[in-house]
C-alpha cells in the first residue's frame, strides 16, 4: 500500500513537473553537467547537452536542462559514499552503458557529500536482458 501511495504521489510531480516547464528544486544549487550523448533517466531518453541535477526533497533528484523544457524526477536511495581519487571533489554522474544506450545509474556530490543511486528502470532492464554487463561511464561536473 505504501508503494503504491508513493507512486501516486510521484506521478503527481512529475506530471504537474512535466505541464509548468520548470520546477524549483529545493536546497542547495546543484551540479551542473555537460552530457556529451542521448540517455535514459527512469522512461524518459533526455538528448545530449548541459543538465542540472540537483537534490528535490530528500530521496529525488531533478534532472533539468538549462531552458527548463526537459524535467525529469527521479527516485533514488542513498548509497555508501566511498568516492574515487579521479575527480576529487567534483561531482560525477554515472551511466551504465548498453551498446550505444546510456542510463544514468548513481549521482555523487562531493562538496555535500552526497551519493545517490536510481533504481533500475523497466527500460534497462529490458536492455540488460540482450546485452552482457553494462560499461560504467562517468561525466565529471562542468565548473
Amino acid at each position: 500500500m505504501k508503494r503504491v501511495l508513493m507512486a501516486a504521489v510521484l506521478t503527481m510531480v512529475v506530471s504537474f513537473a512535466l505541464r509548468t516547464g520548470t520546477v524549483q528544486a529545493q536546497g542547495p544549487v546543484g551540479l551542473k553537467f555537460s552530457i556529451p550523448f542521448n540517455f535514459v533517466v527512469g522512461e524518459a531518453l533526455l538528448p545530449a547537452g548541459d543538465y542540472l541535477i540537483k537534490t528535490y526533497h530528500s530521496q529525488m533528484l531533478l534532472i533539468q536542462n538549462p531552458r527548463g523544457d526537459r524535467t525529469v524526477i527521479v527516485m533514488t536511495s542513498p548509497q555508501d559514499k566511498k568516492f574515487t581519487e579521479a575527480g576529487k571533489g567534483l561531482g560525477k554522474a554515472i551511466f551504465h552503458k548498453y551498446g550505444d544506450t546510456c542510463f544514468l545509474y548513481r549521482v555523487e556530490n562531493q562538496t555535500e557529500d552526497m551519493a545517490r543511486q536510481l533504481s533500475v528502470s523497466k527500460k534497462e532492464k529490458e536492455v540488460a536482458r540482450l546485452l552482457v554487463t553494462p560499461v560504467l561511464v562517468a561525466v565529471a561536473e562542468k565548473h
